[in-house]
């Protein structure tokens, strides 16, 4: 299940307990006071009721609050059930569009491809840096072949 989608006619605003805002930083390597400054920091945001603030207007959304409208980023128009969620809302179209909602009209103007693979490049980089500091092994895919570092 997606956060914050419910069902495809419940969508609801989501903020992340302590427990979702610390998992990403679960296997890092810290010293217990940058461990217990994160752990505060995750427990004090999500002890919020209110985020998603507009600057300057103190307007914000309540958690749980049932939400009109939704961002599906990028690539995630590919995942299994944003296409049942948008079919379930699309009109009952008598001459279905050529593509379907879930396929992003902007993609090849904002480079994706590009971007990806430059990304993928920096992680690869990063990965061999911090298998060095840490002297362990880092392994990624290159292609058909698994690379890895010492």
């Amino acid at each position: 299940r997606y956060p914050g989608i419910v069902s495809a006619d419940h969508i609801e605003v989501y903020c992340p307990d302590p427990i979702d805002m610390l998992s990403a930083w679960a296997f890092l390597t810290l010293t217990k006071d940058v461990k217990r400054r994160l752990r505060q920091s995750a427990i004090d945001e999500a002890s919020r009721p209110h985020r998603y603030c507009v600057p300057q207007t103190h307007h914000c959304c309540k958690c749980g609050l049932k939400a009109s409208l939704v961002h599906i980023p990028g690539d995630m128009k590919h995942w299994p059930f944003v296409a049942s969620l948008l079919n379930f809302h699309s009109p009952p179209w008598k001459v279905p569009p050529a593509s379907g909602l879930e396929d992003a009209q902007t993609r090849k103007f904002w480079l994706s491809g590009q971007r990806f693979e430059h990304a993928r490049q920096f992680m690869i980089q990063d990965a061999g840096a911090m298998a060095r500091h840490l002297d362990s092994q880092v392994c990624f895919d290159d292609g058909p072949r698994q690379c890895c570092s010492l």
